[in-house]
């Protein structure tokens, strides 16, 4: 039961990153243990950062980053 659930989440972190590219954003997925960050995103000029933890909650985050 345990691999289901990290493989859901790590489907959900490039769920989320592909998203925000799509969108016209720069995410990145961080490899390794990084806690209460799945995702990394910016604006493409680079001056506006956010660190998204991809949950099963719908968080409006691009406001932050307009």
């Amino acid at each position: 039961m345990n691999h289901d659930k990290s493989t859901r989440g790590n489907a959900s972190q490039f769920f989320v990153a592909g998203e925000l590219c799509r969108r016209g954003y720069v995410a990145v997925v961080p490899m390794g243990n990084t806690p209460n960050t799945d995702v990394l995103c910016s604006n493409i000029p680079g001056t506006k950062f956010v660190h998204i933890q991809s949950v099963k909650k719908q968080i409006p985050i691009i406001k932050f980053l307009s």
